[in-house]
């Protein structure tokens, strides 16, 4: 067989790309109780539970192999009339994390306490932003939730914008006939009805079709808002109602290595490398020669 320039050069960057191939995802889990808590941001500055700890923010430890931290933090439509959203508070509770929005006591009457303490679309829309750090992509497939009152109803976005910055959710849109979240780098993945099937987010017990998992470093978690629509996945019980209040106790996903870095023409191929090809093309010259 006589080998030309093309499969040649074929040959040495299939090697090349050896070292960027066959690593494959981690599963992880990310539960939120007082045991993963690690650090918090802004009040509050320790990691207890219930509403007397409220913070800005909470970060939680990973569990599984090569496992990453996740701040979590709560916003809500409570700024510019009820219109966009605005930085809450967050704790977790012994059956997972609740948001307490910036109208606590001043005009969303009875948030923070039954069944309010939760993530819920009760005169407000609440709704939790994971974030898994610089340089890690989290494809979620899991959901859990420990408590729910009335129904369990979300929508689940996922940021693809792209750039270095973080996407700041502040005064963007996003109310009862308007948002702004998509024109802000997000996709919406879908909505789910978590309260009967456990939380799967990426399955397919509905026969409805399996979704095209979506992998991010930024994920949202919200109380159901019918101004993506009203077809809930798996949803029995009505997904349009505005009864949606729940806590979320876990998280679960496929995290991915960072991405190889971008070839450097400027570097010599590595030695056993370059000794390889030099051989691929002794091979292919002698064979030329005894045609």
């Amino acid at each position: 067989m006589t080998l030309t320039r093309k499969t040649l050069a074929a040959a040495v960057v299939g090697l090349a790309a050896v070292n960027y191939t066959g690593i494959a995802a981690a599963d992880v889990t990310w539960t939120f109780d007082s045991a993963n808590c690690v650090a918090t941001v802004g009040p509050g500055g320790n990691c207890g539970s219930g509403s007397g700890n409220f913070s800005q923010g909470r970060t939680y430890q990973g569990v599984g192999a090569g496992a990453v931290n996740v701040t979590v933090s709560g916003w809500a439509n409570t700024t510019a009339g009820n219109t966009q959203l605005e930085l809450g508070s967050i704790t977790h509770y012994g059956s997972g994390l609740g948001v307490r929005n910036a109208d606590a006591g001043a005009g969303d009457t009875g948030e923070g306490s039954t069944p309010e303490h939760a993530v819920d679309n009760d005169q407000r829309y609440d709704l939790v932003l994971f974030d898994f750090g610089v340089g890690n992509s989290v494809a979620l497939n899991d959901i859990q939730i420990g408590f729910v009152s009335g129904d369990a109803d979300i929508n689940l976005l996922a940021y693809e914008g792209g750039g270095a910055g973080d996407p700041d959710l502040t005064g963007v849109v996003f109310n009862a006939t308007n948002e702004g979240l998509t024109a802000n780098g997000w996709t919406h993945i879908a909505d789910y009805d978590l309260s009967p099937i456990d939380g799967a987010v990426n399955a397919d017990p509905d026969g409805a079709g399996p979704l095209t998992p979506a992998t991010s470093r930024y994920w949202i978690v919200a109380a159901h808002n019918s101004v993506f629509g009203d077809n809930c996945i798996n949803d029995n019980n009505g997904c349009p109602k505005l009864n949606d209040h729940f806590k979320i106790m876990s998280v679960s996903g496929a995290l991915l290595p960072p991405p190889p870095p971008p070839p450097n023409t400027g570097v010599p191929v590595p030695a056993p490398l370059a000794l390889f090809g030099l051989g691929l093309v002794g091979i292919a010259y002698g064979s030329k020669r005894r045609k």
